[in-house]
Protein backbone atom coordinates (compact mmCIF):
# COMPACT_ATOMS: atom_id res chain seq x y z
CA UNK A 1 0.00 0.00 0.00
CA UNK A 2 2.69 2.65 0.83
CA UNK A 3 4.29 1.63 -2.40
CA UNK A 4 1.11 2.46 -4.49
CA UNK A 5 0.66 6.24 -2.38
CA UNK A 6 4.30 6.76 -2.75
CA UNK A 7 4.06 6.55 -6.54
CA UNK A 8 1.08 8.30 -6.84
CA UNK A 9 2.69 11.25 -4.97
CA UNK A 10 5.76 11.10 -7.08
CA UNK A 11 3.23 11.21 -10.06
CA UNK A 12 1.15 14.12 -9.06
CA UNK A 13 4.07 15.98 -8.10
CA UNK A 14 6.31 15.56 -11.68
CA UNK A 15 2.80 16.47 -13.46
CA UNK A 16 2.27 19.38 -11.21
CA UNK A 17 5.95 20.48 -11.91
CA UNK A 18 5.61 20.80 -15.97
CA UNK A 19 4.17 23.79 -17.35
CA UNK A 20 3.39 24.42 -21.13
CA UNK A 21 2.77 27.93 -22.48
CA UNK A 22 -0.11 28.35 -24.33
CA UNK A 23 0.04 28.49 -28.06
CA UNK A 24 -1.95 31.75 -28.26
CA UNK A 25 -0.32 34.82 -27.83
CA UNK A 26 -1.64 37.82 -27.07
CA UNK A 27 -0.40 41.06 -28.68
CA UNK A 28 -1.47 44.68 -26.80
CA UNK A 29 -1.95 47.22 -29.84
CA UNK A 30 -1.03 50.92 -29.29
CA UNK A 31 -4.12 52.75 -29.02
CA UNK A 32 -3.02 55.87 -29.42
CA UNK A 33 -1.61 54.88 -32.84
CA UNK A 34 -5.04 54.55 -33.91
CA UNK A 35 -6.02 57.97 -32.44
CA UNK A 36 -3.02 59.01 -34.49
CA UNK A 37 -4.28 57.68 -37.79
CA UNK A 38 -7.77 59.13 -37.33
CA UNK A 39 -6.16 62.39 -37.30
CA UNK A 40 -4.14 62.21 -39.80
CA UNK A 41 -6.16 60.09 -42.41
CA UNK A 42 -8.44 61.86 -44.97
CA UNK A 43 -10.72 58.87 -45.08
CA UNK A 44 -11.63 56.17 -42.92
CA UNK A 45 -14.43 53.32 -43.33
CA UNK A 46 -14.75 49.67 -42.78
CA UNK A 47 -15.31 46.86 -44.45
CA UNK A 48 -16.60 42.84 -43.49
CA UNK A 49 -14.41 39.56 -44.62
CA UNK A 50 -15.78 36.91 -45.33
CA UNK A 51 -18.92 36.69 -42.60
CA UNK A 52 -19.85 39.81 -40.71
CA UNK A 53 -18.96 38.35 -37.64
CA UNK A 54 -15.41 37.20 -38.55
CA UNK A 55 -13.05 39.85 -39.39
CA UNK A 56 -13.18 43.30 -40.43
CA UNK A 57 -10.60 45.51 -42.08
CA UNK A 58 -10.66 49.24 -40.72
CA UNK A 59 -9.05 51.64 -43.70
CA UNK A 60 -7.50 54.41 -43.30
CA UNK A 61 -6.63 56.95 -46.02
CA UNK A 62 -4.01 59.56 -45.98
CA UNK A 63 -4.40 61.17 -49.92
CA UNK A 64 -1.73 63.99 -49.35
CA UNK A 65 0.99 60.73 -49.13
CA UNK A 66 -1.02 58.05 -51.17
CA UNK A 67 -0.34 55.90 -47.68
CA UNK A 68 -3.48 53.28 -47.53
CA UNK A 69 -3.32 51.69 -43.72
CA UNK A 70 -5.24 48.34 -42.83
CA UNK A 71 -6.11 47.19 -39.80
CA UNK A 72 -7.35 43.71 -39.89
CA UNK A 73 -9.89 42.72 -36.39
CA UNK A 74 -11.36 39.84 -35.35
CA UNK A 75 -14.71 39.15 -33.96
CA UNK A 76 -13.75 40.82 -30.49
CA UNK A 77 -12.39 43.87 -32.06
CA UNK A 78 -8.49 42.72 -31.25
CA UNK A 79 -5.86 43.79 -33.88
CA UNK A 80 -4.44 40.95 -35.75
CA UNK A 81 -2.69 42.70 -38.78
CA UNK A 82 -1.36 45.66 -39.52
CA UNK A 83 -0.81 46.58 -43.00
CA UNK A 84 0.77 50.07 -44.36
CA UNK A 85 1.17 50.84 -48.42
Amino acid sequence: MKIIISFSLILVLVSCGQTKKSDIEIIKFDTEMINDLNKSSDTVYSEHIGRPDFFTVDYYVNSEDSVTTKLFKDSIGNVVAYNKT
